[in-house]
Order: structure tokens, then sequence, then C-alpha cells
């Protein structure tokens, strides 16, 4: 699994405490990880059409020559139909409940340390692979729901009414919806 992100923070030093922490937990994990640095409004509003990440860090306070906010970017990604994960950044408490109205994840205080992030992150990883199952297929990597299962055809013992037996003692349940294909499959391989 390789996980996306994006960091909207305009002060350097911030952004590479916030990015090694991150890379720590990556290596302690195992769980690859690709990051992105967004450090001005400028840059944020340009790579908007194209964003394509799991989980999007905002700091809330940025320099930027107007009022922009990291409150005002997550506003932007979310009408833009992002509906990853959210993360605040910031330095001040009093903009915690400003990060409800984007849905954010979590709203973490600066100054950021290990500690903070592997604990935000191990909870990301725990919602992020609860929801779907993932797996290698060639260079691509496939998702299916959660409730999903993928089962080598050949494994199948028998299916008896809405279940498929495998060794071990393994039951799967199957939905009417794919009960059909499922018998045509099986009597195929009978055959």
């Amino acid at each position: 699994m390789i996980i996306n992100i994006t960091i909207l923070e305009d002060n350097e030093s911030d952004f590479i405490t916030l990015s090694d922490s991150i890379k720590k937990w990556a290596a302690n994990t195992g769980i690859l990880i690709n990051i992105i640095w967004l450090n001005s409004y400028k840059k944020f509003i340009k790579s908007l059409p194209n964003l394509k990440c799991d989980l999007f860090f905002s700091d809330i306070e940025l320099n930027c020559n107007n009022s922009f906010t990291g409150i005002d970017a997550c506003k932007q990604l979310r009408e833009s139909g992002y509906t990853g994960i959210i993360i605040f950044l910031t330095a001040f408490k009093e903009y915690v409940f400003d990060g409800y109205d984007v849905q954010a994840f979590n709203y973490l205080l600066k100054p950021i340390n290990y500690g903070t992030i592997n604990n935000c992150l191990d909870k990301f990883i725990h919602l992020f692979s609860r929801e779907f199952y993932y797996y290698h297929k060639g260079n691509d990597i496939i998702s299916i729901p959660y409730k999903s299962y993928i089962v080598n055809i050949n494994k199948v013992l028998s299916l008896r009414i809405n279940e498929l037996f495998l060794p071990n003692n393994v039951t799967i349940p199957v939905s009417r919806s794919y009960l059909t294909n499922i018998k045509k499959k099986l009597l195929e391989i009978a055959r």
C-alpha cells in the first residue's frame, strides 16, 4: 500500500519536522508513502484540479499576502470533490472548532513531534485499512470494499446455499448478486 500525502505548510522548518516524523513512522511500519509539499496558496490552487492524495495536512495560519487560511484551502478542497482525510496543524487552540466545517480527521497542535504523528497516523491507517482491502496487480493497486472477498476458485471445496466452503474449515458468505456467477465458474472448473 502506498499512502499519498499532501502537506500545505508555508513554514519550511515546520514542513521538515512534519515530513521527517511521517517518514520515520513509515519506516517503522513498513508502509510506503509519497509526500507532496505545497508551500503557498499559489501552489495549492495550481495543484487543486489534479490533486490526488489519501491524506491532506494543512497548516491553518498561512503567511500569504491575503487572508487565505488552511481552513479556506480545505473548504475549496472539499468543494472540488476531495473525500480523503484532512488533518489540521496549528499553534492556536482556538481554531479547533473550525475544522468541523470540512470534516477534519484530526487537529494537531504545533510544535509537532514524532509521538503525536505516530498516534495520528496509526489511527488513520486503522481507518484506512478497514475500509478497503488492497492488493497489487502488476503495477496497479486494486482496492476492494472491506466486506468483499478474493477467493482462488480452485480452492473452493463446495457451495451450499449461499456459502463457499474452503480448506481449513473456512466459510465465506456469498451475496445473491454474485451467486449465479460463482455457480457458473464452479461448473466451468468441474468440466
